[in-house]
């Protein structure tokens, strides 16, 4: 093909089989040097931010040395390749995009700043952990946690790990590490049921109460929402494990949400409550009617990210007790 650009001629090959002769007679150093070439004018067209999968495949097969002239571009364009993969269940090309974009962090970690590294290490430890990379993952967790000290830090690491060993099924593992994290942040998660405990969160679900749990305002402490988040990781262990500690954790559950407002874990406080109204206090009628709203606020959209194991809790538990056979 023959083309006019200024004053001289251009000439390209137009073809796919000589675009194919010509890729097959170059050396593997040669085209890996033209993978680098290819990813930075993607990158250059904005296909990074669009197309970063594509761009991270490519700088797969690219000459490692060239990318580390430029880490962060590369490292950048795959910690977000590598994201969007594993959201797509593509989870073991996510590692190896996660695990390249580790290697060009090492380069020089001063390019990106202390959060945002920790970041990225996060997304590479899960990639590893639902890899079955579990002895690689292991020694990956306990140098992160000898190298970020700062307990805000500390607790992001933990809160990713005790997601892993829940995707594992490792139940004790995740009881064990959710009352480490629970003491991180002030929360003692006691053995014993303790009359006043109960007596006091039955307060906070009196009838009307419960009647306006719809207009209850958000809430916006972050320590009481990261504990709720603990607490609701723990919540499939125990009810494997440890029946006790199942119903503690039910009955934390609810006075956190009765008493703090709402949160996306907010339906399975009142859950929670419900099954201890029932099995606990016998209040079948009270537990019906906060039964009926958490179902009623289960619709709402800000509570669809839990919605499941606040539906699992009351079908499993407590539906069929007020309710006939055929409604269950």
């Amino acid at each position: 093909v023959e083309s006019n650009q200024g004053e001289t001629n251009q000439y390209s090959l137009a073809h796919d089989i000589l675009h194919e002769v010509i890729y097959k007679t170059q050396t593997v150093e040669k085209r890996r040097e033209k993978y680098v070439d290819i990813s930075r004018t993607l990158i250059h067209n904005g296909y990074g931010e669009v197309d970063p999968v594509m761009v991270a495949n490519f700088l797969l097969e690219s000459d490692e040395k060239r990318l580390t002239l430029s880490p962060k571009v590369w490292a950048d364009v795959l910690w977000n390749a590598g994201n969007m993969s594993q959201e797509r269940g593509n989870i073991h090309r996510a590692l190896k995009f996660l695990r390249l974009g580790e290697k060009l962090l090492n380069i020089d970690p001063s390019l990106w700043d202390r959060q945002q590294r920790v970041t990225y290490h996060l997304a590479f430890l899960k990639a590893l952990y639902v890899n079955e990379e579990e002895q690689e993952a292991r020694e990956f967790y306990e140098q992160l946690l000898q190298e970020y000290l700062e307990p805000h830090y500390q607790l992001e690491i933990k809160m990713i790990y005790i997601y892993c060993y829940a995707f594992n099924g490792e139940w004790e593992n995740v009881l064990t590490l959710g009352k480490e994290i629970l003491g991180l942040l002030g929360c003692k998660l006691s053995y014993r049921l303790g009359i006043w405990e109960l007596i006091r969160t039955r307060i906070l679900y009196s009838k009307k109460r419960v009647s306006r749990i719809m207009e209850v305002a958000p809430i916006t402490d972050s320590r009481i929402l990261k504990i709720l988040e603990v607490l609701v990781a723990m919540f499939p262990a125990a009810n494997r494990t440890d029946p006790k500690l199942f119903t503690l954790i039910n009955l934390k559950l609810a006075f956190l949400s009765g008493k703090h407002g709402d949160s996306p874990y907010a339906c399975i406080g009142y859950a929670s409550f419900c099954y201890i109204l029932y099995f606990v206090f016998k209040d079948y009628r009270r537990g019906n009617q906060l039964q009926e709203k958490t179902l009623e606020l289960l619709h709402e959209p800000n509570h669809d990210s839990q919605r499941s194991i606040a539906y699992a809790m009351i079908g499993t538990f407590t539906y069929h007790w007020t309710h006939s056979l055929q409604e269950t």
